[in-house]
């Protein structure tokens, strides 16, 4: 037995190599060295060695002496991001750019206060009440306050749970009202902000969160890395401009939101649309406040978290996506992503809305008995977020049966969860089939599905929409124009009349006057506190009030 242990440890300490005491490491090359492959310890590795391939080597750290490795060079184009981000609140913006800041500033409140009587906004309220916090921020459609991290986290949440906030657009995917104007609300209530100062934060972190996203190579295919990424830095820079964060301190501000940037996109399966709310603005109003709070402390970071070894980008390197930093800085100045963002005209996820926009078209034309249907047939993606997602306002077959049944989808009637259960909306819904439609052009760009007019981008002539009725008739829809298009542009008062009706069951008729007045006056006002008790509502819990919206829909 003896024998055949030896034979074994013999055999390992062959495969070890080597081994090093710690006398030996104590006495280096002071005692004559250690040979280790025929080289003393301590001797600087050949060009050849492998070690200059480990992937922690970088000729750019500084070599021992005085410096470390936290001198690590900064980047120009971080030097030129964070002293962008720092100088935004005295750059004077664009006529056209402060007016449509304004109009997404408008909007993303009222996706806040009426979301404030849906679930996601019960359960932040429920969350507050068990947390506390100190009393700065406005917690919107409420009477509560709380600290700003925390008031930011659940109004983004709550704007965000339902579908009737903005998105990026041709900025990227993501939802940038409730991430940007959530924190830059809060952290403005907290610092005494005016509305020029707010209002430029908002702009930037529109700006900033939509570059971040394309130059990480974002895809909107809810398998890679995770879209909240964009809302996350767009809270970071409008929170630091409201801050007043020098550049070196912006820096140090990505850097904790490059450590915080987080989320899986799981929400098709999200039942409430609680989680998707937080994923997708909760997490991002949180985290940007919190980078910006962190460094106000006093908390110092990597200079520069975009480039070197494990930089934020190398993620989303590994997951095969096509990085390109340079993009953070392209336009800085003279391209505002606010004027790409969108509105959503309906309340649902925006990919239903030009499925909606065909089939309204088609019950103007036709009288349409949804029991006497077979067979519908919807041109998409199969198996997207939408297909039978988990929320009524995100579920396309749910939004096309209750627009059959109802003639028109309404905030309060895709919100009715005793719908879902609806002997024949369950059967409609069981009985339509996504068909996929190619959704890329053919230079190889990517034509989101809600984009109004995406059948003329694609060159697709298939009809959107297809109903087989119990005889065999088949009646079908191609796309049609509507809102949002260069001929039916969003304006102001479009924005205006969304705005006044998702708030105004939940806050008053006076009230929202008050703060759409407010809001399309921001250069007026002192500051932002003013606003808190224009958002506040004294219902809570009580009742549920949600609106109609939208009366009217393709107009």
């Amino acid at each position: 037995m003896s024998n055949a242990v030896d034979a074994a440890s013999k055999t390992q300490a062959r495969r070890r190599g080597p081994t090093l005491s710690r006398r030996d490491l104590g006495l280096g090359a002071a005692a004559g060295g250690v040979a280790i492959a025929g080289r003393a310890l301590g001797e600087t590795a050949p060009p050849s060695s492998p070690s200059l391939s480990h992937p922690g080597y970088d000729a750019r750290f500084p070599a021992p002496g005085e410096k470390t490795a936290a001198d690590y060079p900064v980047s120009p184009m971080t030097e030129r991001l964070a002293a962008y981000i720092s100088g935004a609140g005295h750059r004077e913006l664009p006529p056209l750019v402060i007016e449509q800041t304004k109009w997404h500033i408008l909007d993303t409140l009222a996706a806040i206060v009426a979301g404030s009587q849906l679930p996601a906004g019960r359960a932040g309220r429920a969350f507050l009440a068990g947390v506390g916090g100190k009393p700065v921020a406005t917690v919107i459609g409420s009477t509560l306050k709380s600290d700003a991290i925390n008031a930011a986290m659940v109004n983004g949440t709550t704007g965000h749970g339902h579908e009737i906030d903005d998105t990026g657009g041709a900025s990227g995917p993501w939802h940038p009202g409730i991430n940007v104007v959530s924190a830059a609300l809060a952290l403005g209530e907290q610092f005494g902000t005016n509305g020029t100062g707010f209002l430029r934060s908002v702009a930037l972190g529109y700006d900033i969160g939509g570059r971040v996203g394309t130059a990480a190579g974002l895809l909107r295919n809810f398998r890679t890395p995770t879209v909240s990424v964009c809302g996350i830095f767009g809270a970071t820079a409008a929170a630091a401009c409201v801050a007043r964060l020098s550049p070196e301190q912006t820096r140090f501000a990505l850097s904790y939101t490059a450590q915080q940037s987080s989320g899986i996109d799981s929400f098709r399966r999200d039942p409430d649309h609680i989680e998707k709310g937080f994923l997708n603005g909760g997490i991002g109003a949180r985290g940007g406040v919190t980078s910006v709070l962190l460094v106000k402390a006093g908390f110092t970071a990597v200079h520069d978290i975009f480039e070197g070894p494990a930089n934020f980008f190398a993620l989303f390197r590994a997951a095969g996506q096509t990085v390109q930093p340079e993009l953070m800085i392209e336009g800085l100045g003279t391209r505002f992503d606010v004027l790409a963002a969108g509105f959503k005209r309906r309340p649902v996820a925006g990919a239903i809305s030009a499925v909606l926009d065909s089939l309204e078209a088609l019950l103007e034309r036709r009288t349409i008995d949804p029991r006497r249907i077979a067979k519908i047939v919807v041109r998409y993606e199969p198996n997207s977020v939408t297909d039978n997602g988990g929320p009524p306002d995100a579920n396309m077959q749910h939004a096309v049966a209750m627009t059959l049944v109802d003639k028109r989808l309404s905030f309060q009637s895709i919100h009715d969860r005793s719908r879902f259960s609806d002997p024949l909306l369950v059967r409609l819904r069981s009985i339509t089939t996504i068909a996929p439609v190619t959704i890329y052009n053919q230079s190889g760009k990517y034509i989101d599905p809600s984009t109004p007019g995406r059948a003329a981008a694609l060159g697709s002539k298939a009809p959107v929409i297809q109903l087989t009725m119990a005889d065999g008739e088949i009646i079908s829809q191609g796309d049609v124009p509507s809102r949002g298009e260069s001929s039916n542009p969003y304006t102001r008062e479009w924005i205006v009349e969304k705005a006044s009706s998702l708030m105004t069951p939940v806050l008053g008729v006076r009230q929202t006057s008050l703060l759409v007045e407010s809001v399309l006056n921001l250069e007026q006002l002192g500051n932002v506190r003013s606003l808190s008790a224009l958002m506040s509502s004294a219902h809570g819990d009580t009742e549920s009030r949600l609106s109609d919206w939208p009366l009217r829909t393709r107009s």
